[in-house]
């Protein structure tokens, strides 16, 4: 049994694949195996694959699906086919530092946490703009206590590629299949379930901005799965949220759903339709996450990471202040979702 098993989804990344595959083979720790999963690319990046496994074939396992199915399911064959007691995943557009999965391994070993995790740096071509997301990386090692410090919730990336988790905790934890934003529902129940999580700060994950990657592209065109960003919402109150969560708790979870609908803002903000065609479906998408969610603009710990992130505060009082119009309150959220629906469509 390997220590680690490193898990890569690949589509389409022959232009950095090889960067990332590089960075694991480089690391300090040995006992690791790398578990690819070839989403039915179309690029070269099934051959560039095919070399490595082929010059490594004790450490790297290659799997080809044989029609494009997302994220989630590859990430799901991968863990089936894990024989580490810890789990890692990565995304084939991104690198690691070359201690992180030693770092990550010894930090739950020692301190008996299910999960570590490490800051996230966001990089493109080598300049590190980490200050342009709403992610808050810590200064310090600590070993978190999720039941008890609840603001980790609301803080952490809800991202699965800068932790590594224990095996036998997620065992059974399946990435929703054919949903964008599929880590949101599996990373956050399972930081909820957890009894510590181990934070590193001496080490990185290097979050590749890859402006031809599905997230930089469905941005600028918008994605037709824009509502999925509420299932995957919908889906942490169903994992999470019942009659006897604690208040604390529950408010970080609905700050958690609110905070993620609304970066779906930012992605219209950045798109490339009319001025008027994103202030309309900025407003619809804002009159949702009020719907489900309470006042998105007065939630205290909306207004708290505005105070802690000025480029976030930029970006979100451009938002409120030349984006937002009146809401028409009578409609219901089916109503709302079908306007969405039927503008997004119209742009595509």
């Amino acid at each position: 049994m390997a220590k680690v098993s490193i898990i890569i989804p690949v589509y389409n990344t022959s232009k950095y694949i090889k960067n990332c595959l590089d960075s694991i083979l480089a690391q300090t720790m040995s006992d690791y195996e790398i578990i690819l999963i070839d989403d039915n690319s179309t690029d070269h990046s099934y051959d560039i694959m095919y070399t490595y496994a082929k010059n490594n074939p004790k450490i790297i396992k290659l799997i080809h699906n044989d029609q494009n199915s997302g994220p989630g399911k590859s990430r799901n064959i991968g863990v089936s086919l894990a024989d580490g007691e810890y789990i890692s995943f990565i995304d084939s557009d991104d690198y690691i530092a070359k201690d992180m999965i030693e770092k990550m391994y010894l930090g739950c070993r020692e301190n008996g946490s299910q999960i570590s995790r490490v800051n996230q740096k966001k990089m493109y071509k080598g300049i590190d703009l980490s200050c342009i997301g709403r992610n808050i990386n810590f200064t310090e090692d600590q070993m978190i206590i999720p039941k008890k410090q609840l603001e980790y919730i609301s803080m952490e990336t809800p991202g699965c590629t800068n932790k590594l988790f224990n095996h036998e905790f997620i065992k059974d934890k399946k990435f929703p299949e054919d949903l964008k934003w599929e880590d949101l529902p599996y990373t956050i129940p399972i930081l909820v379930e957890a009894n510590s999580v181990t934070s590193i700060v001496s080490t990185n994950y290097f979050y590749n901005i890859n402006p031809n990657g599905t997230t930089c592209r469905d941005a600028r065109r918008l994605s037709p799965k824009i509502l999925d960003i509420f299932t995957a919402a919908d889906m942490i109150e169903k994992e999470c949220i019942g009659k006897q969560t604690p208040q604390a708790l529950k408010e970080q979870l609905v700050f958690v759903q609110m905070v993620n609908c609304i970066q779906r803002l930012r992605d219209i903000l950045y798109s490339n339709i009319p001025i008027e065609d994103k202030k309309e479906l900025i407003t619809l998408m804002s009159q949702l996450i009020d719907k489900k969610y309470g006042p998105w603009r007065d939630n205290k710990l909306y207004q708290k990471q505005k105070q802690n992130n000025k480029l976030y505060n930029l970006r979100m009082n451009t938002i409120e202040k030349y984006f937002l119009k009146d809401y028409d309150n009578n409609l219901s959220e089916e109503e709302i979702k079908v306007k969405i629906k039927e503008k997004v469509k119209n742009k595509l």
